[in-house]
């Protein structure tokens, strides 16, 4: 997305920053809050609602998640091989868009990093938690994501 960001602007000749900032923007913020939630966990929000999660409530619950998608990785995803001028015009026009495109990258990106997903698991488990862990967390997802952008606008 970053090499598209930077090879659009170069062809119309004005910056990627506003761009790419935009959407690396909205990557760090999906990850980030992604990872404050889950280190708090599940338990913060029972008590928090004063309902309290049994062993079989929880069970149930995870195996109804797990069958709905499992059911939806049967339903084909089609590719659309080219996007659509109006969208490509709305961004071109108006940078700030490019931070849906981040959210939406990161809500992907977030659930799938093993190395993230370790460090939130290890956070969670200290106890008592340092009281920076929010600031971990963080540096973590900011120090992630513009390592991304420096190789692509390099070539690495």
């Amino acid at each position: 997305m970053t090499s598209a960001v930077v090879y659009d602007s170069r062809l119309n000749r004005r910056s990627p920053v506003p761009g790419g900032l935009s959407f690396i923007a909205g990557v760090v913020s999906v990850t980030t809050v992604f990872g404050v939630c889950v280190v708090i966990g599940l338990s913060f929000l029972t008590d928090l609602a004063h309902f309290h999660l049994t062993p079989t409530s929880r069970y149930r619950g995870e195996l109804i998640l797990g069958v709905v998608l499992i059911c939806l990785a049967f339903f084909p995803l089609v590719a659309q091989t080219t996007s659509p001028g109006w969208a490509l015009a709305t961004m071109r026009q108006r940078p700030w868009i490019l931070a849906f495109v981040g959210i939406a990258v990161g809500l992907g990106q977030a659930p799938t990093s093993v190395p993230y997903l370790t460090g939130l698991a290890m956070l969670s488990a200290y106890d008592p938690r340092p009281l920076i862990w929010p600031l971990i967390v963080m540096a973590y997802c900011t120090l992630a994501q513009l390592q991304s952008p420096t190789r692509a606008v390099l070539g690495d």
